[in-house]
């Protein structure tokens, strides 16, 4: 065959597996993008929605005359929207099949944005807007309902009824105002409230988006002083007040009156009397709140380091509890709280350092409400305003601390770092609760000695109706674990994170794959609140079986050109199973083009060696990081193989790079080895 012939139909191979690869990129990328034709715009006047159930008042019309006139209309249902939304044809056929028959008096959705192009509501459909379930605290901070809600036209008429009655502060006295006043009594009075997660209502892009992926930075909505007067007369309705406090974030914070409790802050330490130092410091020398106690339990420092505490006991007047004892974070809390004397405990990490002033305050009215569990602080790393911990969410491979490394100096997803936010769980580097909450939900869990002890708790105090919320204006810097460093250092730590984490849910079976505050359609991979992408780990099909290969690649020579990298090879309690194997890792072929290649993994243990179905999925991370190399967008390779299928053991976790141009293939192995 002549060169030119050889270069000839290598060159149709190469715009065939090109094709093919930006067909499946696209799918994927740009999975949450479609196409809205002809949308029913919600229009300036209240109307019925024709041939559905639904009175469609604009949010600029709501109010108790639109409310009478929908009721006038005999429609059961009522559909408050953003004036600038619409409805996709197929749209009012699925709100009537989600609402109609429901015993729910009210329920919003999840909604998206689009490109206005052509005539009227058309353009591509983008950003999609996936919200939490009913979160109270969140919608007090800021709207986070968004442009769609569906009420129950009696429960409006109720509802209009008793803000009419109120006097009703100027301020308040407009149609987004009605929505927004009648959203928090329904929150707050009526039990039978749903999310439905179903992108059903669509507003038009008006400025150029500032995205992070498909995630936007953009400011929440209804958090600023002009709604103040409106929260207030929700509060004085419900039997409470607060002082809001503007931050230079943009939002008013409440900060709800307390009774001047006594407040005991408790300080697991362990020979790191300087780090301690720099703590109780701060908090003697920053803090306004009075009456509080600080205790510091050591599990065993050294002599040395023992006399450097009983100094700083002296100076910083602080109880200083000595108990050698192996490390159990858990069990260090509890032996602490026994002698503390406050009403309420704050949990601190002796490598933590304040930052607000009045953070005593702010929590403690938050944690006296009789609703409210634990409650938590930002953290940021040192001098900085890179994001530690802003409330932690549970994943479907575990609990995270989300939005950790972001700067703090934008909002995230409509205000995800923003206003006093309800979330599963919140650290224990900086927690306060009521004693008797603490005690209700049976202290720290001793069985889990360093991992995920925090959450544990929280995840109790849910199951006992309470509320953790994570208050983004109270602020510590914290320099992370340096009483027992990194859970990730070494493999006895991964192993030991993996066993406490199996604990955890085995403790909270209910929690598996189940986050009240994260919607489920959010990606599961990242730190942020991008819209889940197709193979993702979740959606992975369960590899139920694998039978050793009869016929066994030659595994040499290895060429260095494929890159293969391990991002997670282990036994995972995730989704629905504890013991499922999670293999996710991204390959490609450096220096050529890897839309020219197909991928196989392979797990080896010694002679005997396995060919595992992976998903080739789109890793935006690492087209970040390898953004010199062609083509690695689709570099991602997992599975998800039911647990029992493979021996115990270790395996060697080789790829084939199978050329689609050539008869070339290329054998590399990643540098960790997955261990069951």
């Amino acid at each position: 065959m002549s060169n030119i012939i050889k270069k000839t139909i290598q060159e149709q191979l190469h715009k065939k597996a090109l094709a093919a690869y930006e067909a499946e990129l696209d799918r994927q990328k740009n999975s949450w993008r479609k196409q809205l034709k002809k949308g029913i715009p919600v229009g300036d006047e209240p109307h019925r929605l024709s041939g559905t159930p639904f009175f469609v008042i604009p949010f600029s019309k709501a109010g108790e005359e639109s409310v009478a006139e929908a009721e006038h209309s005999g429609c059961k249902w009522i559909l408050f929207a953003a004036d600038d939304g619409c409805f996709a044809p197929e749209d009012p056929e699925e709100l009537e099949n989600r609402v109609v028959g429901a015993s729910h008096h009210w329920i919003y959705f999840d909604e998206d944005l689009y490109t206005p192009e052509g005539n009227g509501c058309e353009g591509v459909r983008c950003y999609p807007w996936l919200k939490p379930d009913a979160s109270p605290d969140t919608l007090l901070s800021c709207f986070y309902l968004g442009g769609i809600i569906a009420v129950r036209t009696g429960a409006a008429k109720n509802e209009a009824k008793t803000i009419a009655a109120e006097n009703v502060p100027e301020a308040e006295k407009n149609g987004f105002a009605f929505v927004y006043r009648m959203c928090l009594n329904l929150m707050h009075n009526d039990p039978v409230y749903i999310h439905e997660a179903a992108v059903l209502f669509h507003r038009p892009i008006k400025e150029t988006p500032k995205p992070l992926g498909n995630m936007l930075i953009t400011e929440p909505f209804g958090g600023g002083r002009e709604y103040v007067a409106l929260k207030n007369s929700f509060l004085k309705s419900i039997g409470r007040s607060a002082e809001w406090k503007e931050e230079a974030d943009g939002l008013c914070y409440p900060v709800y009156e307390n009774a001047g409790e006594k407040v005991s802050i408790l300080i697991p330490s362990k020979d790191h009397p300087q780090i301690l130092k720099r703590a109780v410091a701060s908090v003697r020398e920053k803090s306004t709140y009075q009456d509080l106690e600080i205790i510091v339990i050591d599990n065993g420092s050294s002599a040395e380091a023992k006399a450097e505490y009983e100094a700083y006991a002296k100076q910083y007047d602080y109880r200083y509890l000595y108990i050698p004892m192996d490390f159990n974070f858990s069990k260090m809390c509890n032996l602490a709280a026994k002698e503390a004397a406050g009403s309420y405990y704050v949990f601190l990490n002796d490598d933590t350092e304040v930052i607000t002033p009045d953070w005593i305050e702010r929590m403690l009215g938050q944690a006296r409400l009789p609703e409210t569990g634990a409650v938590g602080a930002k953290l940021y790393y040192p001098d900085g305003d890179l994001i530690q911990h802003c409330g932690i969410t549970n994943m479907y491979e575990g609990p995270v601390h989300k939005l950790f490394g972001y700067s703090d100096a934008v909002s995230y997803d409509r205000g995800r770092n923003r206003g006093v936010v309800d979330m599963v769980g919140v650290t224990a580097a900086c927690l306060m609760i009521a004693k008797e909450k603490y005690e209700a939900a049976g202290g720290f869990p001793e069985v889990l000695s360093v991992a995920y002890n925090d959450v544990d708790f929280c995840f109790s105090l849910i199951e006992k109706q309470y509320r953790n919320v994570i208050r983004n204006d109270v602020k510590f810097y914290h320099y992370e674990s340096l009483s027992r460093g990194d859970d990730h250092q070494d493999e006895a730590k991964r192993q030991r994170l993996f066993n406490e984490r199996v604990i955890l849910y085995t403790r909270h079976p209910s929690f598996v794959d189940h986050d009240p505050y994260y919607n489920p359609k959010l990606t599961g991979c990242n730190q942020n609140f991008e819209a889940g992408m197709p193979h993702e780990n979740r959606d992975l099909p369960s590899v139920e079986s694998l039978q050793p290969m009869k016929k066994v690649p030659d595994f040499t020579p290895v060429n260095e050109a494929l890159i293969v990298n391990s991002d997670r090879l282990n036994v995972k309690p995730y989704a629905r199973e504890l013991n499922a194997v999670l293999l996710d890792i991204h390959a490609h072929v450096r220096g050529l083009d890897s839309a020219d290649y197909s991928f196989k993994v392979y797990l080896k243990q010694g002679d005997v060696v396995y060919e595992v179905p992976v998903f080739r999925r789109y890793r935006p991370d690492v087209e970040r990081v390898y953004y010199e190399q062609t083509h690695v967008e689709l570099s991602g390779l997992a599975a998800r193989i039911a647990g029992g299928v493979l021996p115990e053991g270790e395996y060697e976790v080789w790829v084939e790079a199978d050329s689609l141009i050539s008869r070339q293939k290329l054998y590399n192995k990643a540098v960790r080895k997955l261990k069951i």
